[in-house]
């Protein structure tokens, strides 16, 4: 069979060699060679011979192309080459025209940049070139699933433009502004200059100088055609040197950044300036009632549904069957909420102005309003009424700024006419927090329960806190032991002493409706939650209450009010904010060592009754920004300055020459642009920027051993009898206390005209014509004077609040999950950063 095969093979070779040789002597007849037959047949102007050409080229092209490659590889390869290399010149060609800048600003590319569009346009302009990368990045395995190759293909195409021509550098300049905002130095700019991959120093420096000035354009124009706000903080920046010299010393400069939000919503005009009430006196006039102080009905009934609604959140958080089975039934209290929006932000230049004077006050004002923004007595007169967001002391510096220029002339100079102080609402939270800390942290000793007792149970490290203590206790840590480890501890244990059997897992797991778990959790609320039980135990005598669970009470409710005040936060729900400030007014007072807050909460609630409607409703839809866009993501202004502040430490890390404010200012001006590519670029390229979910250690060990110790020490049951409830040292009702003060004559004092009159006070050394001229106003009320003193001086000065107001620590700002999602890489990164700038001092 298979010698048959072959001996028909053989006879079809040698008909094909015949017929091969008559061909070939037919053409050698005409004269003709082979390639004289394949020219002609090739470039036959003959309509017939063309598309026989075309169809055999068609058919049999690759094949004679293999043929040829077998018979002289040399030849054909050298042939390819020269045909590829031409059209890879003009695809490279079309290619670096597609990655030039164009005339689109900075600021539109910078945002704009995609690498999935530039790897779309890579594969349309340069199809050759792709195909080539694809088949020699491709391996005969599988292909990872760790690394996206088309992003390295469009890398090299990105390089390659850019080696063409220096202008198509779209991709190396976003690379540029990366690398910077990570906080890459000269040395690792210009070795990744070198490879292709980023632009050069100084070109990165001209560009950033660009983006500044265009970022500066843009916040000018959007001035002048919008309602904005402004808020500013007080940023600290360590200038270090390794070698000092007289005219370069190591140093630490006290400035001030600046942001300015679009209030959506509100038509340029609509806050007209005489919305303010005119500064007639030095001090504000804002006479009091009870319903000015005390919260009404209304609002104490909302905030008890809102605790209410957080003891069942607490559960269903620590039981996600039950949120499961009845989420629906428990819905989140609605006050007042902000429509939903995607604040528009824009960070101003940073200012070498120290904010803690009058002076720097003015100073700062002055240089927003007419150096930054460029707006004069017309803008402002057509913008209308500017909020000014801040701290409590940069709201007590500009109330005193626009006093002491409330008879000027020139209009932007009395500012007052056409500012309203609107204070931050986290630095709020932060004073809350540590005030619910320093009543309830109690001290090392033998006291059933504290603060200080759940932060040792758990182990954690000693913090320093208390009304007496000498420094200021780190807010995040005391944060997270009240919201996230005491209280669900505390309402988990409440649970558990009311349901059946005192087993709050058996009982959850026979369940069978919402009203039998509302049921018990009225009677948490009531008999554990409730400020109305302690003021019944405290009636009977000493010898028959229990400290330790009146102390716990108590904790429970300020702890469930701070929680519906930073959910109503994050809600955007401003009316559930107001509540809570209308307690937190009181508790400030009712302390005795913050009455600077009090005062300030007294005077924005009672400014916000007796403003004009339309003013009232701008006030408070700007309390809150969105960044995002999205549900639950609504944060306080003072917190977004207080990122921004952070951001501007992280990425300001300018050496030699550059170390100034100058640059510092123009760098803040691009600060959220840097921010979004850091973010933008890592995210094109797979890498997680800070997270794509929160990924802090769960809470469930630590909560399960509080409950324990509460269990064990039935903590939350009434018992007399319990032992060193002597060593309890009973909480205050702040809010009682800080009601009643406001039964006292200094009671807002600073807010209410002085009828005193002055007088000169007879001497011994005075003449006849010192008398004053009615004799009866010589009678001064020292007591009264000494009181008003008293008052003053009471709690801190500005100057001791100032040395107080420390920068927030990355850790305290990290619990933002807009911002920070990842705490450890987070801390990561915080680390890369000091490592950058250790060995670049070295």
């Amino acid at each position: 069979m298979e010698q048959s095969q072959a001996l028909a093979k053989h006879d079809a070779d040698l008909d094909d060699e015949s017929k091969l040789s008559a061909v070939f002597t037919l053409l050698r007849d005409l004269g003709w060679t082979f390639n004289d037959l394949f020219s002609a047949f090739m470039s036959s102007g003959n309509q017939q011979r063309s598309s026989q050409a075309t169809r055999f080229l068609a058919s049999h092209g690759p094949s004679i192309l293999d043929s040829m490659t077998r018979r002289k590889p040399d030849v054909v390869h050298g042939w390819a080459i020269g045909e590829i290399s031409g059209v890879l010149q003009r695809e490279a060609a079309a290619l670096s025209e597609m990655l030039k800048p164009g005339t689109v600003n900075l600021a539109g590319t910078v945002s704009a940049f995609s690498l999935q569009d530039i790897s779309a346009t890579v594969r349309d302009c340069a199809p050759t070139l792709w195909r080539l990368l694809e088949s020699m990045g491709a391996t005969k395995t599988n292909a990872s699933t760790r690394r996206n190759r088309a992003l390295v293909y469009t890398t090299i195409a990105c390089m390659i433009a850019q080696c063409r021509n220096e202008r198509s550098n779209m991709f190396q300049r976003a690379m540029s502004f990366w690398l910077y905002a990570g906080g890459a130095g000269k040395q690792q700019f210009d070795v990744l200059h070198h490879a292709g991959l980023c632009t050069s120093y100084s070109k990165m420096t001209q560009d950033l100088e660009s983006l500044s000035n265009s970022m500066l354009d843009e916040v000018r124009s959007v001035a002048k055609k919008s309602t904005v706000m402004v808020v500013w903080d007080n940023l600290n920046i360590a200038f270090k040197v390794s070698e000092q010299r007289m005219t370069n010393k190591a140093h630490f400069d006290n400035g001030t950044t600046a942001s300015m939000i679009v209030l959506e919503g509100v038509p340029v005009g609509t806050l007209r300036t005489d919305m303010v009430p005119p500064r007639v006196y030095r001090t504000i006039q804002l006479p009091f009632s009870a319903e000015d102080v005390l919260p009404s009905p209304e609002v104490s009934q909302e905030l008890a549904n809102a605790h209410l609604y957080h003891i069942v959140d607490i559960l269903f958080n620590a039981f996600p069957t039950l949120r499961a089975l009845f989420n629906d039934k428990n819905p989140v209290p609605v006050k007042d909420r902000i429509p939903l929006h995607k604040t528009r932000h824009y960070a101003l230049p940073a200012m070498k102005i120290d904010e803690s004077s009058l002076d720097g006050t003015l100073d700062v004002v002055e240089t927003i309003i007419k150096k930054t923004l460029d707006l004069n007595d017309d803008d402002v007169k057509k913008q209308g009424v500017i909020l000014c967001a801040g701290d409590q002391l940069t709201i007590s510096l500009l109330d005193k700024a626009s006093a002491s220029r409330r008879d000027d002339t020139v209009f932007l100079d009395n500012i007052g006419k056409f500012t309203e102080g609107q204070p931050g609402l986290f630095h709020g939270f932060m004073n809350s927090t540590r005030m619910i800390a320093n009543e309830y942290w109690g001290g090392a000793g033998l006291a059933p329960w504290s603060l200080w007792k759940a932060n040792s149970i758990l182990g954690r490290k000693n913090i320093s806190c208390g009304w007496k203590a000498k420094q200021l206790a780190p807010f995040w840590p005391l944060q997270e032991l009240i919201l996230n480890l005491s209280l669900p501890a505390n309402i988990l244990d409440a649970f558990r002493l009311h349901v059946p059997n005192y087993d709050l897992d058996s009982w959850v797991a026979k369940v069978a409706s919402y009203e039998e778990v509302k049921s018990i959790a009225e009677k948490v609320q009531r008999e554990l939650t409730s400020r109305r039980k302690v003021y019944t135990m405290r009636r009977k005598p000493d010898d028959e209450r229990d400290f330790a669970l009146e102390n716990v009470i108590l904790f429970n409710n300020d702890a469930l009010t701070l929680r519906e005040f930073q959910h109503a936060v994050r809600d955007g729900d401003i009316g559930r904010v107001v509540n809570v400030l209308t307690l937190w007014m009181l508790e400030f007072r009712g302390t005795g060592s913050m009455p600077k807050y009090a005062d300030m909460l007294y005077r924005v609630l009672k400014r916000l009754k007796e403003m004009h409607p339309a003013l009232r409703e701008a006030f408070l839809r700007s309390w809150l920004v969105n960044v995002t866009g999205k549900e639950g993501r609504f944060k306080a202004v003072d917190l977004l300055q207080e990122h921004l502040n952070f951001w501007a430490k992280l990425i300001y890390m300018a050496k030699g020459s550059n170390r100034s404010w100058k640059w510092l200012s123009m760098v803040t001006l691009c600060i959220w642009a840097l921010r979004d590519v850091l973010r933008n670029v890592q995210s094109q390229f797979k890498v997680r920027h800070n997270g794509t979910s929160h990924t802090s250690p769960g809470t469930d060990n630590e909560i399960a051993k509080l409950r324990a110790y509460l269990e064990e020490g039935e903590i939350q049951r009434f018992w007399p009898a319990r032992p060193h409830n002597d060593r309890v040292t009973p909480a205050r009702d702040l809010i009682a206390q800080g009601a009643s003060f406001f039964n006292t004559s200094a009671a807002a004092k600073q807010y209410r005209r002085d009828i005193r009159r002055a007088t000169f006070k007879k001497s011994s050394t005075s003449t006849q014509t010192d008398n004053p001229a009615n004799p009866q106003d010589s009678q001064v009320n020292h007591e009264e004077m000494d009181t008003e003193k008293s008052e003053d001086q009471s709690g801190d000065t500005d100057d001791e609040l100032w040395a107080q107001m420390e920068e927030l620590t990355p850790e305290e700002l990290a619990y933002d999950c807009d911002e920070y999602t990842d705490a450890a890489e987070f801390n990561a990164l915080i680390d890369l950063a000091r490592e950058i700038l250790a060995a670049d001092t070295d």
